[in-house]
């Protein structure tokens, strides 16, 4: 890693381990210490580290919101939607109007194949905010399960409609017209299908952006811009972060990866022989 960000870890430990040591720190201080570590962890995608920092954070201040969202968060991305729910469940207790964390735990759900409590919490979703796309697309996936193409294609719509530039919409779309029969929009929306999933903030991990130092920051940028579907804006960052510094191999496999993720094995293959 960068020096400045081998030095920003070494800092949050060096302040962080003698707080342990001492056994007479106040909870909520040690909590606010596990949880700025994990913080910086998770910035940097060490995602073991954080978890094992911010489930410290959790258990030594449960009432805290941050620390439960972002380790239900964390267990999310990382494919493991069982603890996701338990965390997610807790923040959602703390603060039961937060759409990034109905719609987070909404979708642990269903990948769980907990259809009622799923659809429980992609519904107050749009309660609370009407067009919500996420919502939408979450309550046509459960249509879907459900065999209930018809309603599968309005839900869908209705994302489309907030989120044009969702284009993997158009598949979902082309599954649930071809389920009713109906091939000619089955096609039309395959014909329209791109790999940008429907998106929605999370000023949490929006908030992390503070704390990425260095070239790593435009890395940071053009990794989340991939996770939405966005090539172009990620290798064009994955290409500056090499400009201001050559020897940023991460950054060549993002790159790289990306490459291959949009069929340039060529060129990926360049790469991956500079790497």
């Amino acid at each position: 890693m960068e020096a400045a960000v081998q030095e920003q870890i070494a800092a949050a430990r060096a302040a962080l381990e003698p707080m342990i040591a001492d056994g007479q720190i106040p909870s909520s201080d040690l909590a606010e210490a596990y949880g700025t570590t994990g913080q910086i962890y998770l910035v940097y995608s060490l995602v073991d580290s954080a978890q094992a920092c911010l489930h410290n954070a959790a258990t030594l201040a449960p009432e805290d919101f941050r620390w439960n969202y972002y380790l239900g968060r964390t267990y999310h991305e990382d494919g493991k939607p069982e603890p996701a729910t338990i965390y997610l469940a807790q923040a959602h207790a703390l603060e039961p109007e937060n759409l990034p964390t109905l719609l987070r735990l909404a979708q642990a759900e269903l990948e769980l194949n907990l259809l009622d409590t799923a659809t429980e919490h992609f519904t107050r979703v749009r309660e609370l905010e009407p067009g919500n796309a996420v919502a939408h697309y979450g309550l046509g996936q459960i249509a879907i399960e459900r065999q209930q193409s018809a309603l599968a294609v309005e839900h869908f719509h209705q994302a489309l409609a907030s989120q044009p530039q969702a284009t993997a919409l158009h598949y979902q779309l082309a599954l649930a017209y071809r389920d009713l029969g109906e091939t000619a929009k089955a096609r039309s929306h395959l014909a329209q299908r791109g790999v940008q999933d429907v998106q929605f903030d999370e000023p949490l991990m929006t908030d992390l952006r503070s704390l990425v130092r260095g070239g790593s920051l435009i890395v940071y940028s053009a990794t989340h811009a991939r996770a939405a579907g966005d090539l172009d804006a990620a290798i064009a960052g994955f290409r500056r972060a090499l400009e201001i510094d050559p020897t940023n191999n991460a950054a060549r496999l993002y790159l790289a990866s990306s490459r291959i993720q949009r069929g340039e094995l060529v060129a990926a293959r360049q790469i991956l022989d500079e790497a």
